[in-house]
């Protein structure tokens, strides 16, 4: 690839797309936070709100089982004399870290979060479309008009007690995303379509394409199979498949 590849991620359940979701949108709040500017405070709670919409309440337990599963897995690949013991161990202690973190977790911080009155009162009118203006939520308005310190600490501590699931997903989804080295395969008349062993555990595709191209893929499968089809990218008129042959990095993320 001439250029740096533009890389597309397709979760093959439904856990590994909350993470990514997760993910996403703490990225999303890292970025907003930073600004000054009234209008990046509200997409930060707009942000927060879809946080505390997407986690899930018994997500303490679903992140717990994937580092105890995590933790297992690479505890055995370390009796094999060609591992890296010491880059192993550093995984197995950030895991360990990431467990007694995550256990320590107070259960209730969801339904604390859903429970904040202020927040709630900003999400019933945020699902009206320009429900957020000064009128509908004088008590927002005001708060927007705090110094910037002010709003970015309240902020912060609304997103303190989600850290540690943070932290776990950003460790989960490294080792997920470097578990196996991506294939070069082709897509004859921009399909591919591909096989997977359902004994092993497969959590996500990751394809990597020469943005160049102006082609994006679309995937549907699910753990015995899966197709990629590759569309052109048009910003005028509706996106046709593409009938080229295309070359591209697919990886099959197992863990």
């Amino acid at each position: 690839m001439s250029t740096q590849p533009t890389a597309f991620e397709h979760p093959l359940n439904e856990k590994i797309r909350i993470f990514l979701r997760l993910e996403h949108l703490f990225q999303k709040m890292d970025y907003f936070l930073s600004k000054p500017e009234d209008w990046a405070t509200r997409t930060a709670i707009d942000v927060l709100i879809d946080i505390i919409s997407v986690v899930q309440v018994d997500i303490k337990g679903d992140v717990l089982k994937e580092l105890e599963r995590y933790t297992a897995v690479l505890e055995h690949v370390g009796q094999q004399s060609e591992v890296n013991a010491e880059a192993l161990k550093q995984v197995l202690d950030d895991l360990k870290t990431a467990t007694t973190e995550v256990r320590a977790l107070d259960a209730q911080i969801i339904h604390n979060l859903r429970s904040n009155e202020f927040l709630k009162s900003i999400t019933q009118r945020t699902r009206i479309p320009g429900g957020s203006c000064s009128f509908d939520l004088p008590h927002y308005t005001y708060w927007l008009h705090q110094p910037i310190a002010y709003r970015k600490l309240q902020i912060e501590n609304w997103m303190h007690g989600l850290l540690p699931i943070r932290t776990s997903i950003s460790l989960l989804l490294s080792l997920i995303r470097n578990s196996c080295d991506p294939k070069t395969v082709i897509a004859s008349d921009g399909l591919y379509r591909g096989t997977l062993d359902a004994q092993l555990p497969v959590q996500m595709l990751r394809i990597q394409i020469d943005p160049d191209l102006a082609l994006y893929p679309e995937v549907s499968g699910h753990k015995h199979k899966f197709n990629i089809r590759f569309l052109e990218f048009k910003d005028t008129s509706p996106p046709e498949p593409t009938k080229r042959e295309v070359e591209f990095e697919l990886t099959c993320c197992i863990f």
